[in-house]
This record gives C-alpha cells, sequence and structure tokens, in this order.
C-alpha cells in the first residue's frame, strides 16, 4: 500500500508539476513578440530557457513532494528506492513507445536513435531529451535524501 501510494503521488504532482511549469514558464519565457500588424517575431533564446525550466521542475518537484511523504511515513531506504524506480523508469519507457508509435510514419527505415529528437521537438513532451532520461538518477537520490535514520531502541 505504501509504493501505491507513493507512485499515486509522483503521478499527480507530475501532471500538476507538468501543467504548472508549463504555464509559468510560458509567462517568464514568452516563446513570440509581437510586432503589431499581425506580425510576431520568434525568440529562440526563450523556448531554450522554457525548455530548461520545464526540466528542472519535472525532475526536482514531484520527487520532493514524495521525499515528504516518505519522510512523514518514515520509510526505509529500500522503500524510498522502489517508490521513485518505478515510475521514474515506467514515465520514460511510456514517452518512448508513445514517441515510436507517434514517430513511426516520419522514422526512415526505423532509425531509432530519431526517436527522442522527435518527441522533444514535436510533442508536447518539450522536457523530454536524453539529458532528462538520464537525470532520472537525480529525481530518485532526492526521493531517497528524505529518508531519516531511525534511532534503534536498546532493551
Amino acid at each position: 500500500m505504501k509504493y501505491l501510494t507513493g507512485w499515486m503521488i509522483i503521478t499527480v504532482s507530475y501532471f500538476l508539476t507538468l501543467y504548472l511549469s508549463l504555464m509559468t514558464g510560458f509567462f517568464i519565457f514568452p516563446s513570440q513578440k509581437d510586432l503589431g500588424g499581425g506580425h510576431y517575431i520568434i525568440i529562440e533564446n526563450n523556448i531554450t530557457y522554457l525548455k530548461f525550466f520545464v526540466t528542472v521542475m519535472m525532475i526536482v518537484i514531484p520527487f520532493v513532494i514524495v521525499g515528504m511523504y516518505i519522510k512523514k511515513k518514515k520509510l526505509t531506504k529500500r522503500d524510498a528506492l522502489w517508490i521513485s524506480v518505478v515510475p521514474v523508469a515506467a514515465e520514460r519507457l511510456i514517452i518512448l513507445i508513445l514517441g515510436l508509435i507517434l514517430a513511426s510514419e516520419h522514422l526512415y527505415k526505423w532509425d531509432i536513435s530519431s526517436i527522442v529528437p522527435f518527441i522533444h521537438i514535436k510533442t508536447p513532451a518539450i522536457y523530454f531529451s536524453y539529458a532528462y532520461i538520464f537525470s532520472g538518477i537525480i529525481s530518485i537520490l532526492i526521493a531517497i535524501a528524505f529518508v531519516q535514520k531511525h534511532k534503534v531502541k536498546q532493551t
């Protein structure tokens, strides 16, 4: 039950973080500037900043929230590891599989190396990159960092 609760906390906080970080990011880093008369200019640097902002939020926020749950329930490092590893792996696999399905008609002879760039550029998962995939380790370490050392009572 503790694992399911932890996974639900990560899932809910994941989607809330994604939505709120995108909305906040679009406000802080507008991607286009109105020149008047229906003309706009694209601000490339702001798009890069937005992607970085959302990526950092997605790596940190859900795992800080689940870390607070881990701390409150006084769970072990092993529990924290399982609570964080499963969602990290599942989320990345689900996005890769969906990207493969979406990109299948655009790939040349199943060039699998182009799936992650396709997802990063052509889908709402603008934060998804090779760096994001490998930064899952950081997310796991954040959740584990909330584990408190328990004093064993001697009898």
